[in-house]
């Protein structure tokens, strides 16, 4: 007989894993599934215990009776096909998950799990607590639906972020986010073309990866426009082009840096590649990414200090 009290602990337990992996390390329609395999180790050992108790059986006929091992694993995956998440369950942390097994009206109670994210209040990455849930089912299928949770930072007790979470079974969705999330760049890079670069990581992690291949393409052009030493070189062009920014900044580079560290003008030229073909090259961006931070992190090295354009708004001192 199989201990259905042990195949809620541990789904529970899993789906509580994926809910927490999902909100932490996942982006907006990006996906986690819930791990379901052990409930075919379960199948397994649970047909090879009734063989073994039908070879022991003084009944005639037991072994005649003992199910094979699919029809215990296809009774087991009506745990993945009810609702994982408490229909209309009011907005408290301990509302949890409750697995409901058909023909069994125990109830067994998981907590949401903790998660780690960034503060869009208080800029601190750390624990958030869940503070409400509500869940709205499909109407034809138990194991179709629309899961809204709020977290709470616990560091500044803000207001909290909330998420819409889709499950259709075992996989499970981050579908939306309010506030949305909070990208962190190294220190290092230009604060003042930073959002560029924020939003070319956030498109790229929206599956919109071309999206991003050209606002990384303008971060990096829009940075060479901010430096007068580029734009004395320039200034005779009324446009000038990607490849006349880069060979200008190029110069100003030591011939050290240069020698082992990316210039940038190769990582503009790949992303003008993809662009213009219409790829979306998700290794072109993530090369391309690696590229930036490694060369803005050697001129924190290197002792280049980034002048501020002219045309940009003075910024106040430090108090």
């Amino acid at each position: 007989m199989v201990d259905n009290d042990h195949v809620r602990i541990r789904l529970g337990r899993n789906i509580a894993e994926a809910v927490r992996d999902l909100l932490s390390d996942k982006h907006l329609y990006q996906s986690v599934n819930v791990d379901v395999a052990f409930l075919d180790e379960v199948a397994a050992a649970e047909h090879k215990a009734e063989q073994l108790a039908a070879a022991r059986s003084i009944s005639p006929g037991r072994a005649g009776r003992v199910p094979d091992v699919e029809q215990i694993r296809a009774n087991l995956k009506s745990f993945v096909r009810v609702a994982w998440f408490p229909s209309g369950a009011r907005p408290l942390v301990d509302t949890g998950m409750d697995i409901l097994h058909q023909n069994d009206p125990k109830v067994q109670k998981y907590p949401l799990p903790t998660v780690k994210l960034t503060c869009n209040h208080c800029g601190e990455r750390g624990p958030f607590n869940p503070v409400g849930a509500l869940v709205e089912n499909a109407r034809r299928a138990s194991d179709n639906q629309w899961v809204y949770l709020s977290y709470e930072c616990q560091n500044c007790k803000g207001e909290p972020i909330r998420f819409l979470i889709r499950r259709k079974k075992t996989k499970l969705t981050l579908s939306g986010r309010d506030p949305f999330e909070t990208i962190e760049l190294p220190s290092f890079v230009p604060k003042q073309h930073a959002d560029n670069l924020r939003n070319a990581l956030i498109a790229n992690h929206a599956g919109q990866t071309l999206a991003g291949v050209f606002l990384m393409r303008v971060f990096i052009e829009q940075f060479w426009k901010s430096l007068p030493e580029v734009i004395a070189v320039v200034k005779h062009k009324a446009r000038p082009t990607g490849d006349e920014l880069g060979e200008a900044y190029k110069a100003t580079l030591p011939a050290p840096f240069k020698e082992r560290f990316p210039t940038l003008a190769e990582t503009y030229d790949a992303l003008s590649e993809d662009m213009h073909a219409a790829r979306g090259s998700a290794e072109v961006f993530e090369k391309s990414y690696s590229q930036i931070v490694e060369h803005f992190d050697a001129r924190r090295l290197f002792k280049l200090l980034v002048e501020q354009n002219q045309s940009d708004p003075p910024q106040e001192p430090p108090k």
